[in-house]
């Protein structure tokens, strides 16, 4: 019997399978290279210049006239292309969105590389290179549409086929339940993939169903793409919809933000049940806060970053607090004591019985037991109940008089209960002309607490 081993080429076979799973958030520009004639032109070289950060990514044209420029991140770009014989054809403006392929052909003019043609003043760029369905939520949309609790996730209602299957239940930025319950195309809810920069961000709640894991900060997101059915070769596993979001990351500016969103029961008028009471609205507050910002990596006398490596961090918390109003019933001074005897007259059906009377019926009619109620009616004699008030040595169990003790006294039948929490997103990237990115997942801290008429989380 030998043991197995896993061989440095085996590692990277699993690697490469499991990278292969997810849905490169990369776009890619192609195209065909021809002259005034229509007649293809080789050996062309074309450049896109990401506006924003510098990084340059070139291909170069075929025999028949193609050309390919693969694994672009989401952005603005600045073509270039460029032959001796010819003039050097120059178009700003072409924008590449997350997992989709800008076709974009070239026609180059005779005359010399020294002379320039600019391309302007043209339809914007339609996606002709892919077959899938479905929408890209760009940057502008995630930082300015109105926002339920934070969450971004939210926007992929936007989608033509996409529907909500939950109700406007409680939702908050780190909430990633409802966000999950959508359906596409009559698909069903959770049967859908999410993934964060092509990496799988879906977790698997068992009995078949799947939803978000973790949802970023809306500052953290450069822009995401839904897919609804029929798909490319690129995407599987799933019979929903397919959600991949690009991070947003540094350019070669140096940018950031902070902001800080408010909701509170001090700014709100009392609603009709508050009037029709004469009650005070309930205390409620919703705090969520947050910055971002990202630059170039530069270390004096040893590295500029610039057109190179970019850092980006994005973080965000969320403190609030939900209130709600019960009607509840506690114990009369009389019921402290022992006596129940009010309840008589609700009806004689009322009794307390004894359980230390308990003896087997002798009618099976009757029931399997039968017990004897206590001499005085609905009510509790002090010798029987001090046995249980006065806990032994070796007993765990709570004494009834402490019980009640915690009890609040018959003042009012309502009471306010008071869910409160706080979550922290955070969010950290770093890129290179290679586009290496990370992101760390959410931290959360819950505490647990509960007297009479509170109890927060």
């Amino acid at each position: 019997m030998h043991k197995g081993l896993v061989t440095p080429a085996a590692f990277a076979l699993m690697v490469w399978a499991e990278l292969a799973c997810g849905q490169d958030p990369r776009g890619s520009i192609l195209g065909r290279v021809t002259d005034s004639s229509n007649a293809v032109v080789p050996g062309v070289e074309v450049r896109a210049t990401n506006v924003a950060t510098g990084v340059t990514a070139s291909g170069v044209a075929n025999e028949g006239g193609s050309y390919n420029i693969p694994f672009l991140l989401p952005g603005t770009y600045r073509i270039r292309a460029e032959i001796p014989g010819f003039k050097t054809y120059v178009r700003d403006g072409i924008q590449v969105r997350v997992s989709e392929t800008v076709e974009l052909n070239i026609q180059m003019e005779v005359g010399q590389i020294s002379e320039t043609v600019i391309a302007t003043a043209e339809t914007p760029l339609l996606d002709t290179a892919g077959s899938s369905l479905g929408q890209v939520v760009d940057e502008r949309r995630v930082l300015e549409l109105p926002l339920f609790a934070g969450n971004p996730m939210e926007l992929t209602l936007l989608t033509p086929g996409v529907v909500n299957t939950t109700d406007m239940r409680l939702r908050k930025a780190a909430f990633n339940n409802a966000p999950s319950q959508i359906a596409t195309d009559g698909n069903g809810q959770y049967n859908n993939e999410f993934q964060i920069d092509g990496v799988s961000n879906t977790f698997a709640v068992g009995n078949g169903t799947a939803r978000v894991a973790f949802s970023p900060p809306a500052t953290a997101i450069k822009e995401f793409k839904i897919e609804t059915s029929p798909y490319d070769a690129s995407v599987g596993h799933t019979i929903g919809a397919v959600t991949n979001v690009s991070t947003a990351g540094g350019t070669n500016e140096l940018h950031g933000e902070a902001h800080f969103w408010e909701r509170n029961s001090a700014f709100d008028a009392p609603n009709f049940f508050n009037n029709k009471n004469n009650t005070r609205p309930a205390v409620y507050q919703d705090h969520r806060y947050g910055a971002s910002a990202g630059a170039p990596v530069v270390l004096p006398g040893l590295r500029d970053g610039r057109n190179r490596t970019f850092w980006y961090y994005a973080w965000e918390s969320n403190k609030w607090g939900v209130p709600g109003t019960q009607t509840s019933t506690v114990p009369t001074p009389a019921e402290r004591r022992g006596d129940f005897s009010e309840l008589l007259r609700l009806g004689s059906r009322y009794q307390i019985y004894d359980p230390a009377t308990t003896t087997p019926a002798a009618d099976s009619a009757a029931g399997p037991s039968r017990t004897t109620s206590f001499r005085r009616p609905a009510s509790i004699p002090s010798a029987r109940s001090s046995s249980v008030s006065t806990p032994s040595r070796t007993s765990r169990a709570r004494p009834t008089a402490a019980t009640i003790s915690f009890m609040p006294r018959r003042r009012s039948r309502t009471t306010t209960s008071t869910w409160s929490g706080s979550t922290t997103l955070s969010a950290t990237s770093t890129g290179c002309s290679c586009a290496c990115t990370t992101t760390s997942g959410r931290r959360t801290k819950m505490t647990s607490s509960a007297t009479a008429s509170t109890a927060s989380f």
